[in-house]
């Protein structure tokens, strides 16, 4: 048996508040079921949240798919400037009488490697052999200045032959 409450002295009296209380029986289920939709979390938030939190993934995967791309695409662009500049300094060397032509060639032949990256599946089947090729280049060049380095006394004469024919 359920407990009755007395009405206080502060109750209101009215007819339409009565004829509201009396109609409340028969909405009970449809109050109900809004009630636990509104008590739910996800029954009220969860269209609003399910469309931030879709687009905001959606839109970080489209973001780090563009990042990578560009990534990708920067990185062969600067291999190829990188062999433009590997072909004109090994053409320099070869020019040059302070060091052997041999690493004149190497540098060219190098540079020519990093600029098949212009052609990409050609670079991707080849890429072993432009690297190796491009290494032993830059490696041979680097040993080649540290233990021979520069004639110093031919580099005098030629810089002041340069700076007389200048001013004459």
């Amino acid at each position: 048996m359920e407990p009755r409450v007395q009405p206080s002295d502060d109750a209101d009296d009215r007819q339409e508040v009565r004829q509201l209380f009396a109609n409340l029986p028969a909405s009970l289920p449809t109050l109900e079921t809004l009630l636990r939709d509104c008590q739910s979390h996800w029954g009220y938030e969860d269209p609003v949240y399910r469309f931030y939190h879709h687009s905001f993934k959606v839109y970080a995967q489209a973001l780090a798919f563009f990042s990578l791309r560009v990534n990708y695409t920067v990185e062969t662009i600067a291999m190829v400037f990188f062999g433009l500049n590997t072909l004109v300094t090994g053409y320099l060397v070869f020019r040059s009488t302070f060091l052997p032509r041999a690493l004149g060639v190497l540098s060219a032949v190098g540079g020519l490697g990093w600029l098949i990256y212009l052609y990409e599946p050609l670079a991707r089947r080849l890429e072993s052999y432009i690297v190796g090729v491009g290494l032993i280049g830059a490696v041979v060049t680097v040993l080649w200045f540290l233990v021979k380095g520069v004639n110093e006394q031919r580099w005098q004469e030629q810089a002041n032959a340069a700076t007389a024919s200048i001013w004459r």
